[in-house]
């Protein structure tokens, strides 16, 4: 599998995977539904790993890179705690708008500690998805005002580029399961503290009643982490939070189809707008991956 269709693929996924959150939200709390999801998709990767690697294997390879591993994983929780507190001080537009801002963010970081440069169509597929985003959110840029909730928004966006990098770079050979699994167990152990400490755990028990949406949530997650990681290692990391705008085209597809919820002209203008700059995407990574081939074939 390609780099770029393993992307397309986990934000694919994770597009569907946000719309079954929302449904399952109404009713409780993110920490809640995040510890149940992700402790439970970190210890069936964990018995996968243990099962293709071996138990000695898959310890070695988390105590020879522990140390990023733990920044990664803090890393993710913190990002979504962020994301939860600027929602609750800020409003939904602002956090649509401020979280477009990871491609760029990964442009410049890839560019100043990695020598990731986007070229001219790079540039222009970026602009595309972007424009294209904002029209399947539909938002009008005049009703951004900046309050102190967006201030987390942009943390939040820095940090999940800051944890691509560092799965790109400092985990790339680490296998894609084994960084999901200590990914997911290290962040369901700390949703669970946050539990215990905030006094939420009657909310486990109300849970019962969305198994189903669960499960698919749980396995969804078991597909997206690892695709998403194999992206990371075989792309820019520009170039995975550009397609992982694809996510904002298959949430609205699946929210239109789960929840009822209706599609306008303007998102499908945007939709049609996100399909171009994937295309694009496409089109420059194979030309990209043809130059490289024909540089290794004349040393």
């Amino acid at each position: 599998m390609s780099g770029l269709l393993s992307t397309f693929l986990s934000a694919f996924s994770n597009g569907i995977y946000l719309t079954l959150n929302r449904s399952v939200l109404l009713s409780t709390t993110p920490i809640v539904f995040g510890f149940v999801v992700l402790s439970t998709v970190g210890i069936l990767l964990g018995g996968y790993n243990i099962y293709r690697y071996g138990l000695d294997e898959f310890a070695t390879a988390i105590k020879a890179n522990l140390g990023f591993l733990i920044i990664m994983g803090i890393n993710a929780s913190i990002l979504n705690f962020l994301l939860f507190w600027g929602l609750q001080l800020s409003s939904a537009v602002n956090s649509a708008i401020i979280t477009r801002l990871d491609v760029l963010f990964a442009a410049l970081l890839g560019g100043i500690f990695f020598g990731e440069k986007l070229k001219g169509l790079d540039w222009v597929a970026v602009v595309v998805l972007m424009l294209g985003s904002l029209r399947i959110l539909q938002i009008d840029l005049s009703q951004l005002s900046v309050n102190q909730g967006d201030i987390f928004f942009i943390l939040h966006t820095f940090l999940v580029v800051v944890n691509a990098q560092i799965i790109r770079y400092k985990l790339c050979y680490v296998p894609a399961t084994i960084k999901a699994c200590f990914n997911a167990c290290l962040c369901g152990i700390i949703y669970l503290t946050a539990i215990l400490f905030t006094g939420q755990t009657n909310q486990l028990v109300g849970l019962a009643e969305f198994k189903i949406p669960i499960i698919i949530c749980i396995l969804l997650q078991l597909f997206q982490y690892p695709t998403y990681y194999y992206g990371l290692q075989m792309l820019e990391t520009w170039t995975v939070r550009s397609v992982f705008l694809v996510m904002l085209l298959t949430s609205s597809i699946s929210s239109f189809l789960i929840m009822g919820e209706r599609i306008s002209s303007i998102q499908i203008q945007g939709m049609l707008l996100v399909s171009t700059g994937v295309l694009l995407l496409s089109y420059h990574q194979k030309i990209k991956g043809e130059k490289d081939a024909r540089e290794l074939e004349y040393r």
